[in-house]
């Protein structure tokens, strides 16, 4: 993990966040959601991301 202070997020910030994803992500979020999340707004680092997302695969049910 980096020093950097998370981000402050209310929850219409991430309502709309996620209804955005939501509303792209037929057939295919995960570039999506790694765009907005990593480059766009900058709610993760490239590594939280991956680390993340390979943490979702590995658990049942994903």
């Amino acid at each position: 993990m980096t020093g950097r202070a998370p981000p402050i997020l209310d929850n219409k910030t991430l309502f709309i966040g996620f209804f955005k994803i939501g509303i792209m992500g037929f057939g295919g979020v995960l570039a999506i959601a790694r765009r907005v999340m990593v480059e766009q707004w900058h709610w993760l680092t490239a590594a939280e991301f991956n680390d993340l997302f390979s943490l979702c695969q590995f658990m049942p049910g994903a």
